[in-house]
């Protein structure tokens, strides 16, 4: 029976089955079969991962934001390593692994939008080191943004492979940074990117780079190497020459304290040393023909630089000679130093680094004004190829302390050395054009004014065959390197400071006036090369104690040693034929000996030699002028062996000047003399004969 049983209750479930399969698949059936369930796992550091299970077709919700000591979370990504970022928005359909994602917690970063990848947008003050992702939120890393790491304490970067842009100031003055290094990515490197970045030593720029922006580097006072790849098309560091080198136009675009000058470099970009405050001196060579605007600028160690030239004729486009810029600037020099970001040239307003003391121009123009107000320039050496300086190119240059001006200047203008006013020291090469002033040349260089521009000046050194009017400059002493054949006429006039002056033998003149009022000068030596002195040379001055004429002199000109009060003696050469009006007055000389060559003498001769104790007027003597020896209170033998002595007395005692023998003179006349034209003596002195050396002589004392 349970047998029967079982059987029917077996077969209604095989014929009902079908029909409740069918019921279940109706649309509006609430019966059914579970669905898949799929295990997401969360992977948030190596140490730390979670697991949630989520039905097919159902989104998994993000879990907790994970943490990790120093970083910040960017994403979850669906491979460790990957790119892609996983949408919590889509429905699982499988199981799966996410990876959690973090970057460096010193910086921030963002997506960077719609028009560019993204970009580290700045970055911890106190950070020392940073690791910069090639991915952030799924987009590559492609900009250092604007100011990024601005005076950051950072010491070491490394820019990844990705990044193409490193912006403008992105790396402001990080003081300690010491090394970067650039991805291979890198094209682009904006103006300022580096500014300031005073610790940096080494610089390495990829072959990827094309565009470096102005002052990108400046203030890297520590850099000493820059290396460019080979493989860079648009920049080079040739010859090993610690520069980056535009390479199509053969222009320095970075230098540092090591910099050389291959001799195909032509220019010198705009801030291309700026800020290299380590570097003390530079030599730019004459191969480069352009200077940019401000170069040198904050360069504060800067000691001693030398320079192509210094002119408007050198340079073009938006270098430091262009039109534009001169209009507006009085000073020349200061164009390529100055300071960064300053208008310097506001109200005049000037900048030379202090430390800065010795320039050296190659060549070219120095213009008007070239250094204008310089005040801290101690040297300046010009050198062959310096063709002219302009007016007032030195203008209240006060500390300037030598200048050397070369032989191939041919112009000087007006007010050149003008204000300067510590110049100890002028070297004179050239044989250049002087103009045609009324006032000495060399003052209106130094534009004296009646002021003492001049009081530390020590030394003029002429190294060319040309002496140029130095009258009335208070200089020491000069020196004449050169082969000059004239002293000209008042070349030293009134110099009254000056010493001692040794006169070449290539001299065959002295001019007039020559060293007329050099009151200080008490030795002179003329060499026997010289055949004319002109009258008044030695005019007035009182320390001319030792001076000696040269046998080839043929006449002594008028007013030669007139106010030398400090000359004792003297000896005329036998070579002198005449001698002419007070050439000796008020000079200390006790005795003169008149060479038989003589034949002639001029009024007031020996007039006013208060000190003059003998004179012996030789046969040789033809004639005399008028006076000859008015006011010589101490002489006290007078020998006349011309036959002119009618002349010597007459003239001597003339009433139309008031003078006449001084009672202690005893007057020695040849006994050859006839007694007729001795009337004279015979009226108003006493005729003894002579004895011992003057046995042949009648011997006349004034009556008294």
């Amino acid at each position: 029976m349970k047998k029967i049983v079982f059987g029917l209750f077996a077969a209604l479930v095989l014929v009902l089955a079908p029909v409740f399969v069918l019921a279940g698949c109706g649309s509006n059936s609430k019966i059914g079969v579970a669905k898949k369930k799929y295990k997401v796992t969360f992977v948030g550091t190596s140490t730390s991962s979670s697991v949630s299970l989520v039905r097919s077709g159902k989104r998994v919700n993000q879990p907790n934001i994970p943490t990790k000591a120093g970083y910040k979370f960017d994403a979850w990504y669906t491979s460790e390593n990957g790119t892609e970022v996983y949408d919590f928005y889509k429905p699982v359909k499988s199981n799966l692994t996410l990876y959690a994602r973090f970057y460096d917690g010193n910086i921030s970063m963002d997506d960077g939008g719609i028009e560019r990848g993204a970009r580290v947008y700045s970055c911890s003050k106190t950070a020392t080191y940073v690791a910069i992702p090639s991915i952030f939120h799924g987009r590559t890393v492609t900009d250092i943004d604007f100011e990024a790491f601005k005076n950051s304490k950072l010491q070491v970067i490394t820019i990844p492979d990705s990044v193409t842009t490193i912006s403008g100031n992105a790396f402001y003055n990080c003081k300690d940074l010491i090394s970067i290094t650039f991805g291979k990515g890198v094209t682009t490197i904006e103006s300022c990117a580096f500014y300031n970045c005073k610790s940096l030593n080494n610089l390495i720029i990829p072959k990827t780079v094309t565009q470096i922006g102005e002052a990108a580097f400046f203030g890297c006072e520590s850099l000493e190497n820059i290396i460019v790849a080979s493989q860079n098309t648009k920049y080079d560091s040739r010859e090993g020459c610690n520069t980056i080198v535009e390479t199509a136009t053969n222009k320095i675009i970075v230098g540092c304290k090591n910099t050389s000058f291959p001799s195909s470099v032509r220019a010198i970009n705009e801030f291309a040393f700026g800020g290299c405050g380590k570097m003390t001196e530079i030599e730019i060579p004459t191969t480069i023909t352009e200077i940019g605007y401000k170069a040198f600028c904050n360069c504060d160690s800067l000691e001693s630089i030398t320079i192509p030239f210094v002119g408007s004729g050198n340079c073009r486009g938006t270098s430091w000679l262009a039109p534009n810029i001169w209009e507006s600037v009085k000073n020349m020099f200061s164009v390529i130093l100055g300071r960064y970001g300053a208008a310097q040239f506001v109200n005049d307003q000037i900048y030379i680094p202090d430390s800065l003391k010795n320039v050296t121009i190659l060549g070219g123009t120095v213009a008007v004004h070239a250094f204008y107000g310089l005040s801290g320039i101690e040297n300046v050496t010009m050198q062959n190829g310096v063709t002219s300086i302009g007016a007032g190119a030195f203008f209240g240059c006060t500390d300037l302390k030598s200048i050397v001006i070369p032989q191939t200047v041919t112009t000087i203008g007006e007010d050149a050395i003008c204000g300067c006013h510590n110049l100890q020291s002028i070297t004179i090469h050239g044989n250049f054009v002087i103009p045609d002033y009324e006032t000495p040349f060399l003052e209106v260089l130094m534009g004296h004014q009646s002021l003492e521009f001049d009081k530390d000046l020590d030394t003029i050194t002429f190294l060319g065959d040309k002496l140029i009017s130095c009258a009335r400059i208070n200089m020491k002493h000069v020196v004449c390197a050169g082969n000059p054949t004239e002293i000209p006429a008042g070349c030293f006039s009134n110099c009254a400071s000056l010493e001692d002056f040794e006169i070449p033998e290539t001299v065959t003149q002295i001019g007039e006036d020559a060293f007329w009022g050099c009151i200080s000068l008490e030795s002179v030596e003329i060499p026997e090369t010289v055949e004319i002195i002109g009258a008044n040379a030695f005019y007035s001055c009182s320390s001319l104690c030792s001076i000696n004429l040269p046998n080839s002199l043929e006449t002594i000109e008028d007013g030669l040693f007139w106010g030398c009060s400090s000359l004792a003696e003297i000896e005329i050469p036998n070579t002198v034929v005449s001698i002419g009006f007070l050439p000796f007055y008020g000079t200390a000389i006790t005795n003169i000996n008149i060479p038989n060559s003589v034949k002639s003498i001029g009024g007031f001769s020996f007039a006013g030699m208060a000190s003059l104790e003998s004179i012996v007027i030789p046969a040789s003597v033809e004639s005399v002028g008028a006076a000859l020896f008015s006011n010589c209170t101490s002489l006290e033998r007078l020998v006349i062996d011309c036959k002119c002595l009618y002349d010597v007395i007459t003239e001597f005692d003339s009433a139309d000047y008031g003078v006449s023998l001084d009672d202690n003179t005893v007057v020695y006349v040849k006994q050859s003399i006839d007694d007729g034209t001795n009337w004279y003596l015979t009226y108003s002195y006493t005729r003894t004969n002579g004895e011992g050396d003057y046995a042949d002589y009648y011997v006349y004392t004034k009556n008294q």
